[in-house]
C-alpha cells in the first residue's frame, strides 16, 4: 500500500506516493517460509499449490547458485490475511509426496522454529 504526501510547488499542489515502513512490514506479515520442498518443485508448482488458499503476491524457490539445484525451501507471500490464514490453518501440506513445513517468514532474517531446524538438519 502507498501513502500520499502533498508538496506545494509554485502555488500548485502535487502529490507524491511513497511506500511507508508500516505498509512494508504489513505485507511481510503474510509471507510464509515453505520447507521440505522436493528438489523437483519449481516456482510454478509452488504458485499452483498455494493459490488454492488465496491470491499470491510472490512465490520463490531458493536455488543453490553453484549446483543450480533447489535448496529444498522457498517463500510464498499472500496479498491478504485470508489467504495466509487459510494456508496456515490447513493441517497437512503435501506436494509431490512430501509433507511441507510452513512457518512465518522472518522478513530477511534467518528463519527460526521447527521449519528452520528441519532445514538446517537436511543433508
Amino acid at each position: 500500500m502507498l501513502a500520499a504526501i502533498s508538496v506545494r510547488v509554485h502555488n500548485s499542489l502535487h502529490f507524491r506516493l511513497i511506500r511507508t515502513p508500516r505498509n512494508m512490514s504489513a505485507a511481510r506479515a503474510y509471507r510464509l517460509f515453505v520447507g521440505n520442498l522436493p528438489w523437483t518443485v519449481s516456482r510454478k508448482e509452488l504458485v499452483e499449490y498455494f493459490t488454492k488458499f488465496g491470491k499470491l503476491r510472490s512465490a520463490a524457490v531458493v536455488f543453490d547458485k553453484q549446483a543450480g539445484m533447489s535448496r529444498g525451501f522457498g517463500f510464498v507471500e499472500f496479498t491478504n490475511r485470508d489467504g495466509y490464514t487459510a494456508a496456515v490453518s490447513h493441517e497437512n501440506h503435501i506436494l509431490e509426496n512430501s509433507k511441507l513445513v510452513l512457518s512465518q517468514s522472518s522478513g530477511g532474517k534467518k528463519p527460526e522454529g521447527p521449519a528452520a531446524e528441519e532445514q538446517r538438519n537436511m543433508p
